[in-house]
């Protein structure tokens, strides 16, 4: 699927949703659009992932190279991800560096 990222602005906070595969074509370009943004100096950044269908090291490394910029900016950032993105994160003990917020499972359980 084809990397859409949408990003909107009010009162200094910047929500931004990414759709579609963070991999070796879609990491660079989110840390690139992520750097854009932290060119305006916003004091909050989320960046919401809930609705990506694939996450590699290559998309990891755009986020993080986001994050970096936008928190070298002196912004704050939080990333919300889909629980099935979300819980590999945190058992690599990455919520701290990527600043996870967890969105729960709209399935039932056992689904």
């Amino acid at each position: 699927m084809k990397l859409h990222i949408e990003g909107v602005e009010a009162d200094g906070r910047v929500v931004v949703q990414v759709r579609g595969s963070l991999d070796a074509y879609g990491g660079p370009q989110l840390g690139e659009a992520l750097a854009r943004i932290s060119d305006r100096r916003p004091s909050m950044v989320q960046v919401d992932l809930v609705d990506i269908d694939y996450l590699d090291s290559f998309g990891m490394g755009g986020l993080l190279q986001g994050i970096q910029a936008i928190e070298a900016g002196g912004g704050e950032v939080s990333v919300l991800v889909a629980e099935h993105v979300g819980r590999p994160l945190l058992r690599l003990g990455l919520s701290e560096p990527l600043h996870l917020v967890l969105q729960p499972s709209l399935l039932p359980a056992g689904a």
